[in-house]
């Protein structure tokens, strides 16, 4: 068990002012195999590709240098409270296809791969266990050869190419709705080809019409990212909309989804009971063995959820929804690694 001193240490390192001692000196520290972060360079001599305009600096790294968040910051900020959760590894996910919203897909897919080479080679320096979802422009008429170039990077198991629109996230103001766009529909079929997963990122509008997509291709894996992106409103005044759709894409037997990003939908999450219901239905709907809790790093950390804060909440919604030990263990490390095929 954690010493009550070390937890302080945590603590005040952290300024996790809502670190909560008692529950982390319960906890057991089981290993977390993350499988949703980001890492980025925006310094003028980087090869990432990535968008400063688009991406904001880390003022905490470890190097003092906030224009990069590397894979020592990541495990850094992971190793937060080590008492409480064993960070082992976890899940690279894009940072570009949020970056250059003027671009035009084919004209991206270059920086796209850029990104995807930066990462591998960033991440490989780790002797922690990585797989990587970087993007592709999947509407793009050079979909395929950007497709089949990411396959050949190893640990590469996935792409990400965020979807959500009306409220749309930087690019899809210029792209409008990708779910309704025949181009993409058939780049998203070449996924089979190589043996990708799709994360889906997207607002609750659009779970229904996602469903009714995805049904079509049961042999991509499709991972949902952070609950769906649910606002309060969606899981208030709008809780038909959302649970009708997440109700569809829950039947499908290839879709899993993170509990992350809980502080985009309350940012203070841990005391929300709305939050707390949408997470037991949420797993009431995918079981434990389709459902994955993530950090959203550096985002989350940002936003005031440094690991001491995020893993005892992680860890007291857990018990608060009665999870045994083996399902904690799965959500917090075996499901993932099996969806992102890390479990050899």
């Amino acid at each position: 068990q954690a010493r009550p001193e070390r937890l302080l240490h945590f603590a005040r390192h952290n300024k996790c002012s809502a670190f909560s001692q008692q529950s982390a000196l319960s906890a057991h520290a089981m290993e977390f195999f993350d499988p949703h972060f980001h890492i980025w360079d925006l310094s003028p001599e980087s090869t990432s590709g990535h968008d400063p305009a688009v991406l904001t600096e880390c003022p905490w790294t470890t190097t003092g240098n906030s224009k990069m968040y590397t894979e020592v910051d990541y495990e850094a900020d992971c190793d937060g409270a080590p008492e409480v959760l064993k960070h082992i590894g976890g899940v690279f996910i894009d940072v570009m296809s949020a970056c250059y919203p003027e671009t035009p897909g084919e004209a991206l897919q270059e920086t796209c791969l850029q990104e995807a080479h930066w990462v591998a080679a960033m991440l490989s320096k780790s002797s922690r266990l990585y797989r990587y979802a970087p993007s592709a422009c999947l509407e793009a008429p050079n979909a395929s050869t950007t497709l089949s170039k990411l396959a050949e990077i190893p640990g590469c198991v996935g792409i990400r190419q965020i979807l959500n629109h009306e409220p749309h996230w930087p690019r899809n103001g210029e792209l409008g709705d990708l779910l309704d766009n025949e181009q993409w529909k058939k780049g998203y079929a070449l996924l089979a080809d190589v043996g990708f997963s799709f994360d889906l990122q997207l607002n609750p509008h659009q779970f229904a019409k996602a469903a009714d997509h995805i049904q079509n291709h049961p042999n991509i894996p499709v991972i949902i990212n952070h609950l769906g992106t649910p606002t309060l409103d969606d899981l208030t005044t709008k809780r038909d909309q959302y649970w009708d759709g997440m109700r569809k894409l829950a039947a499908l037997a290839n879709v899993n989804i993170k509990i992350s990003m809980l502080c985009y939908t309350d940012k203070d999450f841990d005391k929300s009971p709305v939050v707390l219901d949408a997470i037991s239905q949420i797993l009431s709907l995918f079981g434990d063995d389709r459902c994955c809790f993530a950090t959203n790093f550096p985002v989350d950390r940002k936003d005031g959820w440094p690991a001491c804060r995020l893993y005892p909440a992680l860890l007291a919604i857990a018990s608060k929804l009665g999870l045994t030990e083996e399902q904690q263990r799965k959500m917090f490390c075996a499901n993932a690694r099996r969806i992102y095929k890390a479990d050899s």
